[in-house]
């Protein structure tokens, strides 16, 4: 039966001598200290993710002071800056992965910067 098939409908040969970066594109650069990351809305998560595992392992804590970034590396400690307030947060998790938002904070990082009566406040990232 499989003779069968391969006679009438051929497989042309594969070609594996293409580049790498084709199929994986390198990393970002890594991030320079103190200069602004990226600028844009915030947004934060908390009681239906608290203890729930995070990108990196480790066990969400909605009251501690972390956030998800898409592209910087765990542990990357970034200043949080919404109007006159600043809060750092260590990178644990990724996201966020809704619209155009460049942060995901912890429901207490958002606090800590009084954001959460706001939602999804414009906020400036500096990293450490």
């Amino acid at each position: 039966m499989l003779s069968v098939l391969l006679a009438l409908f051929p497989f042309p040969a594969f070609d594996f001598n293409f580049p790498l970066e084709d199929m994986f594109p390198p990393p970002p650069p890594p991030p320079v200290e103190g200069v602004t990351w990226g600028c844009g809305t915030a947004s934060w998560y908390g009681t239906g993710f608290h203890g729930n595992l995070t990108a990196n392992g480790e066990t969400y804590n909605q009251w501690s002071m972390t956030a998800a970034h898409k592209t910087l590396p765990f542990g990357t400690k970034v200043v949080v800056n919404y109007g006159e307030r600043e809060v750092q947060v260590r990178i644990n998790d990724r996201g966020p992965y809704v619209g155009d938002r460049v942060i995901d904070l912890s429901r207490a990082a958002m606090e800590a910067l009084g954001g959460v009566s706001v939602g999804t406040p414009h906020v400036c990232l500096s990293v450490l």
